[in-house]
């Protein structure tokens, strides 16, 4: 029989253990709702801010091969490891003290699933909110899917001034994820107050398979606002055009930075994801088209892919098949939606705004 003589934070939604004194009485509603919109089953999953392991050990009913819990109460943690005797879950179930800081998340095993829930904050209140965007970015890198939530200006833990839409916007700014899709509470979880936030779709390395001859691209966001692409195997020649266009476009707000350039690869300033372009970026586009123009450069691969979005700002990238000045380009690349017209950087703009459906 376990002995509790406090009330602990968590209930325990499992037969035998339903009887202890919480403060929360959500714990049910939280995982079922996890494993509703991510597939947890046979998942090695991290559980960040694990309390008492009634999340983790939901996820262990719902599925998961295994559940590293982690918590920086050592009381709490060796409670969960109790709980999960009682539930003869040892074989799935591991909690560890440990406190979660950018230094300790290097060090992490990649895991399928993290799950952070409503811990987050207190490194932003006790660090301040750069080292949470760095701790965000850390462990971005270190799951597949991150299920998370974060208090703003709700909660005795919240970040002051903050509201959902800040976190969302952070989530994009500071992770490796493509796609991030918001779920609004249900039911008593928070009350309505915090949001879901499904993190998916890392992006970290990524290689262009479209040479042939093992010619390639390898593009890898190496810092929180870095990126480096490396060009090899006989290709190396296309990363000149590609410095060549951002020396000289690096007056203006809607390219890359070069920060530093190699032999055969660069560093240049990260600028987002891929981004249908948004009515209040049409002004941007007129901008960019202007931009190209005035400095005789032909980019000809003007489609989604090359045009990113980041703080409301409008980037181009990727200019290795650019022209410049009245050179005459040796493979005249071109959008498959263009057809028969002849290309120009301002119509394929403006066929992106005409696919955004605006």
């Amino acid at each position: 029989m376990i002995e509790i003589n406090r009330t602990i934070y968590q209930d325990l939604p499992f037969k035998g253990l339903e009887h202890f004194k919480s403060r929360r009485k959500d714990s049910r509603q939280r995982f079922e709702r996890i494993a509703d919109l991510v597939d947890v089953r046979s998942k090695v999953i991290l559980d960040l801010g694990s309390c008492e392991g009634s999340i983790a050990l939901g996820l262990i009913e719902k599925g998961a091969r295994r559940v590293l819990g982690v918590d920086d109460n050592i009381k709490s943690i060796e409670l969960a490891t109790q709980f999960a005797k009682f539930l003869h879950y040892e074989k799935e179930a591991d909690f560890q003290q440990a406190s979660i800081t950018i230094e300790w998340m290097n060090k992490l095993p990649y895991y399928d699933v993290m799950v952070w829930l409503s811990e987050w904050q207190w490194s932003v209140k006790q660090k301040d909110l750069e080292y949470g965007k760095n701790l965000l970015f850390e462990a971005s890198k270190k799951a597949d899917v991150m299920v998370f939530e974060s208090a703003g200006s709700d909660g005795g833990g919240g970040i002051k001034g903050a509201t959902q839409d800040d976190i969302e916007k952070w989530l994009l700014e500071n992770t490796v994820y493509n796609k991030i899709v918001r779920h609004s509470a249900k039911g008593d979880w928070m009350g309505g107050v915090r949001d879901l936030f499904i993190c998916s779709e890392p992006f970290i390395k990524e290689t262009t398979k479209s040479y042939k001859n093992g010619m390639k691209v390898i593009v890898e966001r190496i810092d929180k606002d870095k990126i480096k692409k490396t060009w090899l195997n006989g290709i190396e020649y296309l990363k000149e055009r590609e410095v060549k266009a951002l020396k000289r476009l690096a007056k203006y707000s809607h390219y890359p930075k070069l920060l530093e350039e190699r032999e055969n690869y660069i560093i240049e300033t990260y600028c987002g994801r891929a981004s249908r372009i948004k009515k209040d970026m049409i002004d941007q586009v007129e901008e960019i088209a202007k931009e190209l123009e005035t400095e005789n450069i032909r980019h000809q691969d003007l489609v989604n892919k090359n045009l990113l979005s980041l703080n409301g700002n409008l980037y181009v990238v990727d200019f290795s098949r650019a022209v410049f000045d009245e050179e005459i380009s040796q493979k005249q690349w071109r959008p498959r939606d263009i057809g028969d017209i002849p290309y120009t950087d301002r119509l394929a703009l403006i066929l992106q705004i005409k696919n955004s459906k605006l």
